[in-house]
């Protein structure tokens, strides 16, 4: 499972914020990491849910801050999702009684549309940091 519960996600968007904060710690073994982890993201999401933690949504802020092919991936996940929302499917869930919280839920779902919409949204995973 490629999701940020399972790690991918998470650790990519680590690696590059720490990048972002701190420029020489971008070092070949980390660069390299995060091109591991932006390949493994960039695979399409068949399975599971559409939350931040463990869905298509999750997996859309390290992506954006790829190469413009990641950010082209992403912006197709992102597409689907939406369209899917517009059919009322969302994977793993029911739609008449969805959750609400940010992590788990609808919450952060739409979080994440409205950040696709306006990125100058704060990044939740990275706040504070």
């Amino acid at each position: 499972m490629i999701a940020w519960c399972h790690g991918t996600g998470g650790i990519t968007l680590a690696r590059q914020r720490a990048i972002e904060l701190v420029p020489q710690l971008g070092d070949a073994a980390t660069l390299e990491e995060i091109d591991t982890g932006l390949k493994a993201l960039s695979r399409p999401v068949r399975d599971g849910m559409d939350t931040l933690c463990h869905g298509r949504s999750g997996n859309w802020e390290p992506l954006w801050k790829g190469t413009t092919a990641h950010r082209q991936v992403a912006a197709t996940e992102e597409a689907g999702l939406c369209s899917d929302w517009n059919k009322r499917i969302m994977p793993g869930t029911d739609l008449d009684d969805p959750p609400p919280e940010l992590m788990n839920g609808l919450a952060g779902v739409g979080y994440q549309i409205l950040r696709s919409l306006d990125p100058t949204v704060p990044c939740v995973a990275v706040l504070g940091v």
